[in-house]
């Protein structure tokens, strides 16, 4: 069986287009990714969200635990399936329709590592004993 096939293309639109018209009964799931050029056709019970799921459930880490950060068509279940989702300031519009928040700055300023800084700052991260401030980290952060 196929679980993924990943087309890049200048015009992912038209070719999603036609991949519904031309194939009407197709059980697959068709994404619009991430980079924008990305078109992905997924086994219909392939998606991020149920691999988190699983992860979780290997890991015994309750789903209401996890932050999760996405932009692309392909994160929606992600996002919907953890406990806070987050939406990159840059995500497409189905992505930041699902999330809980949405970063202030996008994926090429730091938007996940400033994101984290607010949620260690409300006290929504867990503290260990080795505790790591991420402001320690800014100087060595990229995007």
């Amino acid at each position: 069986a196929v679980y993924k096939i990943l087309l890049m293309t200048d015009d992912p639109d038209s070719v999603l287009l036609k991949l519904q018209e031309q194939e009407p009964n197709l059980q697959a799931t068709l994404v619009r990714g991430s980079p924008p050029f990305f078109v992905e056709v997924l086994h219909h019970d392939v998606c991020k969200g149920n691999g988190l799921k699983l992860l979780c459930q290997h890991l015994d880490i309750p789903l209401d635990s996890v932050i999760a950060f996405g932009d692309g068509d392909n994160d929606v279940e992600f996002l919907q399936f953890s406990g806070m989702g987050i939406a990159m300031k840059n995500a497409r519009p189905r992505t930041l329709a699902v999330a809980d928040r949405i970063t202030e700055f996008d994926n090429d300023n730091n938007g996940v590592f400033h994101s984290l800084s607010t949620l260690q700052k409300e006290e929504h991260l867990p503290s260990y004993p080795h505790k790591v401030s991420l402001s320690s980290l800014s100087s060595s952060s990229s995007s």
